[in-house]
């Protein structure tokens, strides 16, 4: 039922759209309006809710369908590769962000002077000494810098 309302409003406009209307004073001075051209005076043309131009101008060109579809495709494509680039370049700032604040914890977990336990290639337990702690807090930092600006 509103698919049946729905094409016949949609039908009833796209006709409305192409009726031609034909505006002209008469005799009388009177403005008339009509679906029909005068007999014997010059109208001016109106299409839909637009004034196109008169009737003894030209009509501007218009594009083919083809042409126009081309077009349409070639905006919806830059549209998409626009979108997606933006999307990329989001990711990218939230990966680097992300990146950062992993930094960051691990500099201020280094920094703050508890014991760090780390594993070795043995799987054993083993703690940073105080220098190699500084040596670690002085790389992240150097990270900090060149990836965190």
């Amino acid at each position: 039922m509103k698919r049946l309302i729905f094409l016949s409003i949609t039908l009833l406009v796209s006709m409305l759209a192409q009726a031609q209307i034909y505006q002209w004073k008469d005799k009388d001075g009177r403005v008339v309006i009509s679906d029909r051209p005068p007999i014997d005076a010059k109208a001016e043309q109106k299409r839909g809710s637009g004034v196109s131009s008169s009737s003894s101008s030209p009509a501007p060109e218009q594009k083919s369908l083809s042409e126009q579809e081309m077009e349409f495709r070639k905006r919806r494509k830059e549209a998409q590769e626009k979108e997606e680039k933006e999307q990329k370049t989001q990711a990218q700032a939230q990966q680097k962000q992300k990146y950062c604040a992993g930094l960051k914890n691990r500099l201020q977990t280094y920094q703050s002077g508890e014991r760090i336990a780390l594993r070795d290639d043995k799987g054993e337990r083993y703690f940073l000494e105080d220098n190699q702690r500084a040596q670690e807090i002085q790389e992240m930092q150097q990270q900090m810098e060149q990836s965190c600006q």
